[in-house]
């Protein structure tokens, strides 16, 4: 009867392996494009700075420092600070606007809404009548359009039928909208190309533990680890 379980493992000793290792080559350029790539992924602006100025390692994103402004107009918008969001927004990000009208209709509807809230009925009055246009530009918006007109005339918005329009956990939900569209428009990777490393870095260590017994590398330590222990 034969040995279902197949030949043994082969095993790679430490000392072969790190001489494969010592024989790779890995360019220095490269890896400082990795790691520039993650921490401006992280948004880790300060890091990527001054790795910027150690290296001469240039990021994928011309300004560093549109990163942050992007941080500061998601905690405007997280916080209900719709009118300072909605000008950095037009200021820095216009062309992103203009070319995602729901995202830009979404933004004026809750500065809208934002207004009704704090008793600004004023900046409200002058707001509605300008978004009501919305529901010619874009017809697919008018029920949102019309909504959100009722709650402006309702004479109690908190008792109004239209009052899930106040619930705060919308501000959370636009905040990471603008913050997708930010990422997207200044070409952020999705993942960062070290993470997608260390994927790859993980399916093909296990992959050949299956074959041989080798030093496989922690990837949280970072250390590599003797088969013979």
């Amino acid at each position: 009867m034969m040995d279902s379980t197949g030949p043994p493992k082969k095993l790679i000793t430490m000392q072969e392996w790190e001489k494969k290792l010592a024989e790779t080559k890995i360019w220095k350029e490269d890896m400082n494009k990795m790691v520039m790539d993650f921490l401006v992924g992280q948004e880790w602006i300060s890091a990527a700075q001054e790795f910027q100025r150690e290296s001469g390692t240039k990021s994928c994103i011309d300004d560093l420092a549109s990163i942050e402004t992007k941080r500061v107009v998601v905690k405007q918008i997280e916080r209900g600070d719709m009118n300072r969001a909605f000008g950095t927004l037009i200021k820095k990000y216009e062309k992103m606007l203009l070319s995602n009208r729901v995202l830009f209709f979404c933004l004026e509807q809750q500065r809208l809404i934002e207004s009704i809230l704090t008793g600004h009925l004023e900046d409200a009055k002058l707001e509605i009548e300008s978004f009501l246009s919305w529901a010619e530009i874009m017809p697919e918006l008018w029920e949102e359009v019309e909504r959100t007109k009722l709650l402006f005339i309702s004479h109690d918005p908190f008792l109004s039928p239209e009052k899930d329009l106040l619930v705060r956990s919308r501000l959370l939900i636009l905040a990471d909208e603008v913050n997708r569209a930010i990422r997207t428009s200044l070409n952020f990777e999705p993942d960062p190309k070290l993470s997608v490393l260390l994927k790859m870095l993980t399916k093909v260590q296990d992959e050949l533990d299956e074959q041989v017994h080798f030093p496989r590398i922690n990837v949280v330590s970072s250390i590599l680890e003797d088969p013979g222990n």
